[in-house]
């Protein structure tokens, strides 16, 4: 479990989650570049202390927090694992928990070790742009709609845990 702010930092940024294997056309060989800054997405929110969400009464939401989010690194898509989703006070904080449910979720790999529920949390839906079915682990820039997926379920990962649980 990760305490250290610059030793989880580190540990994601080498994490091979987010890792783009680059091809060197010059040396004829391949190396990795991490593209972890590029996986996070980070809110700095104001939130109700009693219920640590925002709350519609404005005046409740006094508390700030960093909130973020995150996925695996990928060229055609951005992902957003919502297991990995978190907040604290601080972005410190924020960075050392998100280690945690990386090396919970992912441990040392790109594969979770880890599954949850998909059916349980409705993995899957269709898309309203073009009804086409979408795994709902990635964000959609296809049609800008937020209920929306862009991944193709035929080549989605979570697909086959989604088959498995449903015993196809």
């Amino acid at each position: 479990m990760f305490t250290d702010f610059y030793e989880a930092y580190y540990w994601l940024y080498s994490h091979p989650l987010f890792q783009e294997e680059i091809k060197s056309k010059l040396f004829n060989d391949t190396y990795n570049e991490s593209r972890f800054q590029e996986c996070l997405d980070i809110d700095i929110v104001k939130v109700n202390p009693e219920t640590m969400s925002i709350d519609d009464d404005k005046n409740k939401n006094i508390k700030v927090q960093i909130w973020i989010e995150c996925g695996k690194f990928d060229k055609e898509c951005r992902w957003h694992d919502i297991n990995l989703d978190c907040g604290a006070d601080t972005f410190e904080e924020g960075i050392i928990e998100l280690a945690n449910l990386v090396m919970e979720w992912y441990g040392e790999g790109k594969e979770r070790i880890k599954k949850a529920d998909w059916e349980e949390i409705n993995m899957i839906k269709n898309c309203p742009e073009d009804g086409n079915i979408r795994c709902i682990n990635c964000i959609c820039y296809l049609c800008n709609n937020n209920d929306c997926q862009e991944c193709d379920i035929d080549n989605c990962e979570p697909r086959e845990i989604i088959y498995k649980m449903r015993g196809e």
